[in-house]
């Protein structure tokens, strides 16, 4: 996998390559989705199919040289990384990756990793270069719990057009699981100067993948929202709460609109400093406001009909059964 963002470019896919497929952040995943796990990250494409430890440590192309997890090198900021990537001339295959899988400083090993990235952004050979992140396979048994966004092309100059491998793709996933997903157009960087660009065209979907219908298609999902601070019984101080009052049509969405409601609730308020620190469990606070319903006296109440929804960035993220026994605030 490759990780791509306004601060990450890279002009192509690699190996040639003209399509393939977006995975959702797993903020956003749903319920019935499975959570992606990642192994290590490696600033530039780092050969990893000859490399040990799940692609993450040796390199059996190399001699004389043993490739080791960045931490396990010494290697845990961006600044390490490149004097040892200067040390062994720049050579992708013995350049180190930082892990990232289980551990307590993942995200900011990450974090440096994409820093690195940007350090060597002005290579020679950067733009011709992607990410790339390390996973554990899936089995064929779980593709109707993968998390896709969407499947992409790239309309290459010189190379076949990805559209019809991403309209088959599109095809033959919505005839194994029902689920349809969008083929969206990604014209990627050519420079550092210029911005990934994606669009989706109705003439791009495949005809045997039909465009599924909303019955209540909503201009906006969020009407307004303030921060506020709270007492909570279960987080010390008093956490920011970002009190969100949905539009009406917002009020009434349906599980298919979910996902979009939290991109518009996340574009509008996701650079607040209130929203960090973020601790993963804004989605499944907003989804649950909209599916659970609990007893008030004897009467049945649904947490979407409250004037305010209250979602608090501070909280962890749990299991999807622990957010609703704890009432939409998991702590």
């Amino acid at each position: 996998m490759s990780f791509l963002r306004k601060d990450v470019k890279y002009k192509d896919l690699g190996l040639k390559k003209t399509n393939g497929f977006v995975l959702k952040p797993n903020d956003f995943i749903s319920q019935n989705e499975k959570k992606i796990s990642t192994l290590c990250f490696f600033p530039l494409d780092a050969w990893t199919d000859y490399r040990t430890n799940a692609g993450c440590s040796e390199n059996s192309n190399t001699t004389n040289y043993v490739e080791k997890i960045c931490q396990d090198a010494g290697v845990k900021t961006a600044e390490q990384w490149l004097a040892d990537y200067r040390r062994v001339n720049n050579d992708h295959q013995k350049q180190c990756g930082f892990e990232i899988k289980d551990r307590a400083d993942d995200a900011e090993s990450f974090w440096q990793g994409v820093r690195a990235r940007q350090m060597v952004q002005n290579d020679r050979d950067a733009m011709e270069t992607q990410s790339e992140i390390r996973v554990p396979p899936w089995g064929a048994e779980e593709d109707a719990q993968l998390p896709v966004l969407a499947f992409i092309y790239t309309p290459n100059p010189g190379l076949p057009s990805g559209l019809e491998k991403a309209r088959g793709d599109q095809k033959r996933y919505f005839q194994k699981t029902g689920k349809w997903v969008p083929v969206i157009r990604a014209d990627l960087p050519t420079a550092n100067n210029v911005d990934a660009r994606f669009t989706y065209n109705e003439g791009d979907q495949h005809r045997d993948a039909p465009t599924p219908k909303v019955d209540n298609e909503c201009k906006s999902y969020i009407a307004s929202a303030t921060w506020l601070q709270r007492d909570d019984p279960f987080i010390k101080g008093q956490p920011w709460s970002l009190q969100v009052t949905p539009t009406e049509c917002g009020r009434n969405m349906t599980k298919q609109q979910q996902a979009a409601a939290y991109a518009e609730l996340f574009s509008k308020y996701g650079k607040d400093k209130q929203w960090n620190p973020d601790n993963g469990s804004m989605n499944q606070q907003l989804v649950c406001h909209l599916e659970w319903s609990g007893d008030d006296n004897g009467k049945k109440v649904y947490t979407r009909d409250k004037r305010f929804w209250n979602l608090e960035p501070v909280r962890p993220a749990v299991s999807w059964d622990d957010v609703f026994k704890q009432g939409c605030n998991p702590y």
